[in-house]
């Protein structure tokens, strides 16, 4: 069995090997295909993020990015349902 390529590093939506070749990441979820490898705005977002804390249990604490989060969740909610509501007229 041929060995498999060692990915070193990624750049948008591809990944690259060891030997510099450019592959298409296909399989990589949906976090690489919706924001990509090495996306700056997001890596500083995160990493601003845990120097706050790393995680914390959702049933039992809540902290600014969940409730900004649930904010965004529950205003693109929304606005899905005018869409289909407006849809259906």
């Amino acid at each position: 069995m041929e060995a498999l390529p060692r990915i070193v590093r990624g750049a948008g939506s591809y990944v690259y090997d060891a030997d510099g070749r450019q592959y298409l990441d296909g399989s990589g979820g949906p976090a690489a295909f919706s924001i990509g490898h090495g996306n700056r705005e997001v890596n500083a977002a995160i990493a601003a993020q845990l120097e706050k804390v790393a995680c914390g249990y959702r049933y039992l604490f809540t902290s600014e990015a969940l409730e900004e989060l649930t904010s965004l969740l529950l205003l693109a909610a929304i606005v899905g349902a005018v869409v289909l509501a407006k849809r259906r007229l």
